[in-house]
């Protein structure tokens, strides 16, 4: 876990430094946005979601594609 952790921070680093002037703020917040991204579809594959009301699940729906409209918008923001 901690070599992984290092290869993130790494590679993180590379690509904020790449992103250029905006690269910490864009690339934080890209990186959050694609964290929370992962997290919930890791949560869905291991049926972390199953059995929920549909209510609550419309509702983390809506807020992952919030998420992604926000990550994409970022991204072209640039």
């Amino acid at each position: 876990m901690s070599l992984l952790f290092v290869a993130l921070v790494l590679c993180m680093g590379n690509g904020m430094r790449m992103l250029g002037v905006l690269g910490a703020s864009l690339g934080f917040g890209i990186y959050q946005g694609l964290q929370i991204l992962a997290s919930q579809g890791v949560g869905v594959v291991s049926g972390e979601w199953r059995g929920v009301e549909k209510k609550t699940a419309m509702g983390m729906t809506l807020a992952v594609f919030l998420v992604l409209l926000g990550v994409a918008g970022m991204t072209v923001a640039e």
